[in-house]
Parts: C-alpha cells; sequence; structure tokens
C-alpha cells in the first residue's frame, strides 16, 4: 500500500492516536520520487482539509488528531517544495486555512504555528500571484503584528521572509498599506482598534534585538536580521518612488516642501536615492546601529547580512535634516568647539549649517577647526545620477608603513574621521585584499575563481560599498578630506608605479583598466574623482594620466595630462612628478654610443636577417630594394687613419 492510499484508509477516529502519526512520518521521511505528481497533488490538498478541519472542530472526530498537526503540517512544507503543490497550497481557501492554523496553534505549539508560516513563505515564493492572495486574506496583518510582538529570531524571519515577499513588486498593495497608513496599515482600508504600530519603528526595534543576538551567537539571528534587511531595502527602495510627500534628495530637503509625484517615462524615472520622504528617516539610526556593530566576518568581509546592511543604507540621503544622524561625532565636535569659542562667535555660525572637521587642520590652540558643509554640482545621466546618490562602506584597517614600496600601506584615519566613515574603509580594504590579493590584475583567472568558490560577483558585491563611500565624500566635506588623506596621502611614495602596488590605491587603479567588472570599474573610479574635489587635472596628477585617461573619457572629460598648474587641496605640486605615470622621474643615465665597428656589425646582422626572410618567401630584402631604387648611397668604408692625417 503506498502512503497515499494508507494516509486515505485512516479512520476519522482511530483507535490508537499513533496510527497518523507513523503514517505522517512516513510521509515526512520519503524521497522526493516516491509521489506520483497526481498522488502528491492529491495528498497536499487531503492534508490542507483535514487540517483546516481538525482546527475548527473540537470534539475530535476529524481523520487528523489534533495533536498530529503539526505533523501534518511539517509533511505539507516537504511536499511543498514542489512547484506543482505550491500551486496547490496559495489557492486562496488553502491560504486561508494555514492563516487560520498560524494563529490559533501560536499559543499551544509554536513550532507548529512556525510551520504553518513555512508553508506559506515557499508558497509564495515558489507561486507569485500567491503575494497578493496572502495580502487580500489580511496574513500580512498577522505577520506585522507577529513582528511587533515576538522575541523568536525563528519567528522574525518568517514573518520577514513572507512580508518581503509581499512587498516585492512595486505595484503591491501592501507597499502603500503599510506605510501611508500606519493606523491601519494591513487592513485593507478599515479602521482596526488593535492595529500594529508603526512598520519603521517595528523593524527599528527588531534590528537592535537581532544585533544583539547576533553579538549572543543566537541561532538563526543572522538569517533572521538578512530577511529583515531585505523587507527594509523593498520599502526603502519602492515608497519614495509613489509617496506623494516625496522629495527630491539631490537638492536640500532642509525646506521640507513637498511635492506631487508625476507621471514620469521610465527613461526619467527617479533611480535608487534620488527621492526620499520623511515618512523612512526613523530608520537610520537602527541601520547605522547594525552598520557599525556586526563583527567581522571572515573569510569574506562582506557576507549576509551586513551586504544587505550596506543595500538598506544606499537609498538614505546625507540630507540636512538626516546630517547629525549619520554623522553625530561632529555634532559633539561642533558643541564643543562651541563652548570654547566666544557667544560672539557662535552667533556668526548659520543655525542650519552643519559644521564639518576638517582632517589634519588644528589650529594654533590645537582646537580642530571647522568648515561649512560644502556641496558639488549635480551629476548628468542616469548611472552619474545614482553614482551620486549612492555610496558603499569599505576600507582596510590602516597599518604601519612597509619598507617595501610595492606594499606600502594607506596613511593611518585621524582621530575626528566619522564612525560610518571609518567602518566603510576599514571594510573596503578588507574586502579589496581579499578578492584581489596581492598585486593581482582583476581580471586575472584567480580573482574569477574566488568568486566561483564563494558565488559572488565582485560588481554586486563590492560596487554597493564603493557608491556608498562616493556619497559620504560627496556629501561631506570632512569625509572628502579624510578619505583622500587615507588613500592619496600627501606624502604618498611615488618612487614605483601606482598600479603596480598591493594596497587599496593599487587596487583600485588597477580595477579602473579592468574588463570583467564595468559597474565597479565605474564607480571606484568616481570616488577617486570625487576623492580629488571633481577635478580631472588633480585626479590625473596623483595617480598619473595613463591610469586616469580612461575613466575620464568615458566620463566625457577630454583634458590634457596635468600640467602642475592645478591648485588646490587635492593637487600634486611636485614638478618631478611624471604626470603620465604618477611616479617621481628620475634622470635615466645616458648610453655610450656605439662605434662604427658596432654599427657595421649590426648592419651585417640586419641584412643576413633579411636575406633568410627573402630567401624564405616571406618579404623581399628592403635593403637590395632601396639600394636598386636609388634610395641609398654606396657605402664606401670608414677613411684610415693615413687619409685623416693627409
Amino acid at each position: 500500500m503506498d502512503l497515499l492510499d494508507s494516509y486515505e484508509s485512516l479512520s476519522p477516529s482511530p483507535i490508537r492516536n499513533d496510527v497518523a502519526a507513523a503514517v505522517l512520518r512516513s510521509i515526512i521521511n520519503a524521497p522526493p520520487f516516491a509521489f506520483a505528481p497526481t498522488e502528491r497533488d492529491r495528498l497536499v490538498q487531503l492534508l490542507l482539509r483535514d487540517i483546516g478541519d481538525s482546527i475548527q472542530r473540537s470534539d475530535g472526530k476529524g481523520r487528523l488528531p489534533q495533536q498530529d498537526i503539526g505533523l501534518a503540517l511539517l509533511a505539507l512544507k516537504i511536499l511543498g517544495r514542489a512547484p506543482a503543490a505550491s500551486t496547490i497550497i496559495s489557492k486562496e481557501n488553502n491560504l486561508k486555512v494555514l492563516l487560520g492554523a498560524a494563529e490559533t496553534l501560536r499559543d499551544v505549539d509554536n513550532e507548529a504555528a512556525d510551520d504553518a508560516l513555512r508553508c506559506v513563505a515557499n508558497a509564495l515564493l515558489l507561486i507569485e500571484k500567491g503575494r497578493a492572495t496572502w495580502v487580500n486574506l489580511r496574513g500580512s496583518t498577522h505577520c506585522v503584528n507577529l513582528l511587533e510582538k515576538t522575541t523568536s529570531p525563528t519567528c522574525i524571519f518568517l514573518c520577514s521572509r513572507i512580508l518581503f515577499l509581499s512587498t516585492a513588486s512595486a505595484a503591491s498593495e501592501l507597499l502603500k498599506g503599510l506605510l501611508d497608513h500606519p493606523a491601519d496599515s494591513t487592513s485593507g482600508g478599515t479602521h482596526d482598534s488593535n492595529a500594529q504600530q508603526d512598520i519603521i519603528n517595528i523593524i527599528s526595534n527588531q534590528l537592535d534585538f537581532l544585533l544583539s543576538s547576533i553579538l549572543q551567537n543566537t541561532l538563526m539571528s543572522k538569517e533572521a536580521m538578512t530577511d529583515l534587511l531585505k523587507l527594509t531595502f523593498n520599502l526603502l527602495c519602492h515608497w519614495p518612488k509613489i509617496a506623494p510627500d516625496a522629495e527630491d534628495s539631490s537638492q536640500d530637503s532642509g525646506n521640507d516642501v513637498e511635492r506631487a509625484t508625476p507621471e514620469l517615462a521610465d527613461e526619467d524615472r527617479p533611480v535608487l536615492g534620488e527621492r526620499w520622504t520623511k515618512r523612512l528617516d526613523g530608520i537610520l539610526p537602527s541601520l547605522r546601529r547594525v552598520f557599525i556593530g556586526l563583527p567581522p566576518v571572515s573569510p569574506a568581509p562582506l557576507a549576509a547580512p551586513l551586504a544587505h546592511v550596506l543595500h538598506a543604507l544606499l537609498p538614505i540621503p546625507v540630507s540636512d535634516r538626516l546630517y547629525s544622524v549619520w554623522f553625530p561625532e561632529q555634532d559633539v565636535l561642533v558643541s564643543n568647539e562651541s563652548s570654547n569659542i566666544g557667544s560672539s562667535n557662535i552667533a556668526a555660525i548659520p543655525p542650519d549649517t552643519h559644521s564639518q572637521v576638517s582632517c589634519g587642520s588644528v589650529s594654533s590652540t590645537g582646537t580642530t577647526l571647522i568648515k561649512g558643509k560644502e556641496k558639488d554640482g549635480e551629476f548628468r545621466g542616469a548611472f552619474d545620477r545614482a553614482l551620486s546618490m549612492l555610496t558603499p562602506r569599505l576600507s582596510l584597517s590602516s597599518r604601519s608603513p612597509s619598507p617595501s614600496p610595492q606594499v606600502s600601506k594607506e596613511a593611518e584615519l585621524p582621530p575626528t574621521t566619522p564612525e560610518v566613515l571609518r567602518r566603510s574603509v576599514e571594510l573596503l580594504d578588507m574586502s579589496l585584499a581579499h578578492y584581489l590579493p596581492g598585486n593581482v590584475d582583476p581580471d586575472d583567472a584567480s580573482v574569477r575563481r574566488i568568486c566561483v568558490q564563494e558565488d559572488v560577483q565582485l560588481d554586486h558585491v563590492l560596487t554597493p560599498l564603493v557608491l556608498l563611500l562616493t556619497k559620504f565624500c560627496k556629501s561631506n566635506v570632512s569625509c572628502r578630506k579624510c578619505f583622500r588623506e587615507h588613500i592619496l596621502p600627501s606624502n604618498l611614495d611615488r618612487s614605483s608605479s601606482i598600479e603596480g602596488r598591493a594596497n587599496a590605491l593599487g587596487r583600485c587603479v588597477r580595477l579602473m583598466a579592468c574588463v570583467n567588472h564595468p559597474q565597479l570599474k565605474d564607480a571606484v573610479g568616481e570616488l577617486l574623482f570625487i576623492a580629488c574635489d571633481s577635478d580631472a587635472q588633480a585626479l590625473s596628477g596623483q595617480i598619473g594620466y595613463g591610469n586616469a585617461a580612461g575613466f575620464l573619457f568615458n566620463k566625457g572629460i577630454l583634458s590634457a595630462p596635468p600640467s602642475g598648474s592645478s591648485s588646490g587641496a587635492s593637487a600634486v605640486t611636485d614638478p618631478s612628478v611624471n604626470p603620465i605615470t604618477g611616479m617621481i622621474q628620475r634622470e635615466q643615465p645616458s648610453e655610450p654610443e656605439m662605434t662604427d665597428e658596432e654599427k657595421e656589425r649590426e648592419a651585417e646582422k640586419l641584412f643576413v636577417l633579411f636575406e633568410r626572410l627573402e630567401k624564405s618567401g616571406g618579404m623581399e630584402n628592403p635593403i637590395k630594394k632601396a639600394l636598386h631604387e636609388g634610395k641609398l648611397e654606396k657605402y664606401t668604408g670608414r677613411p684610415n687613419k693615413d687619409e685623416d692625417s693627409d
């Protein structure tokens, strides 16, 4: 008797309660090929019907005893891995059964309730149509309420996964429901007096909780944070595009001007990070804490969930309203500076201007000088606009100078460096050293092997970090100077080729000339360009025109090599630096000229080679041809000493 027949033969009220459990365990342990497609589909439908009957009936007369509902849900989860079975599960009546099981069993059997959500998550992953059905059944309400109350990483993972799938499309009704009406967010427009709190607050609280769980090595905490960050990215990515109060984050958002979202052509629609809404401001503090607080991962520094934190940070602008959240250390420095300056000087600082600390600029009294926020011009083109909005944070921890110029290390970041920039630089340096060890070429086969082993692409894993760094350097003059002093210090050793070095600068320059990683190539070039104050002459002077020419050409900047006339903090003023290579130009010892005897011997060798080529049919001897055509004069030999004396 096969398993389907065994299950169908169960009596509605078995004398022995362990009979149903034994059959369900056999289904759970059966290999995938044990069921024919039609038998599996019928078994899935029977299980769903019996689970619903067992939950609704209190007399225990159903085919499935209530104590075996957990086994039935586990069997259903395993069978639902097949797309055809998930198609059955994603039907409205069946999703309603699973929603009822998840709600009813939560106080009785947490594991069984979690298995019900696992069945839903698998079905929504495989069957896209089921996502809208789940939202219409108000299943998302249950997930948000559960996400608010639970302290189980497993439960957070399941709720986040379902909500992530339900918001994957920008057209999802759940997006507007979650963020537009927090009081009745997922109730389909009907007011619910027991509705959950704001989804942004819920996510922020759970991110902080999961960070502490990860630090304590709690099981499933990393997986839960990964999917919660995926949900966060969906909200940050899609909501500003549809929100009526969204602002243009490329401009100063401090004026809080509300604008309606016009209908735009596809090529004119805003790219990620160009628009923002105040509704999402509350997510930044927790994301910043997670970004700084996550422990390092080895060997790949940007493994999940850290990579997903970068994705979630990219759309958030560095606006006047959020400046003190991104860089709270500078507000403290400004406050300390103000306490030491007279009140008359304090009054001279505009209240809406965020002061910034200039790296290496110290007054005679030892106090760090404060400089105003610098703003750059806007970029043109969709990709340039995206680069101007986004930036990833990656860098290697500072190291002592190496005696070998080929492995020279970057300068140490100053103590006033903002924490988010410091963390970004450390991640960048570690990631570049991991994927591009030594002075290996980015297009080398060994780099591809590392990526294949880790199942990643450098364009996908490193570009977000570089984009985040670019955003910091573009929006904050202090970050720009700190990063430039780290990767392009004023005392940079220029005795060896820049592109051949085994440090972050050398790796970045080599990436600018690579072929296999086009997105990372452009992002790294943009980062160095911004670090050089968006000055093409300064960039060419720092890394050499030969290394910068390709990037500048693609950017539409056709400039000559630096002439030494460029002025500014990022310019190279040493006249001995070769403008093409960026290295110090040394005088080459002059070679002694050949004697007449040596010239004759070399000419004879060349003539013999041409004769051999002519005899082999490769070519005509060009010397003979020139002689016959009268283009050469007959050589009469060197004058002897006697002739000279005459």
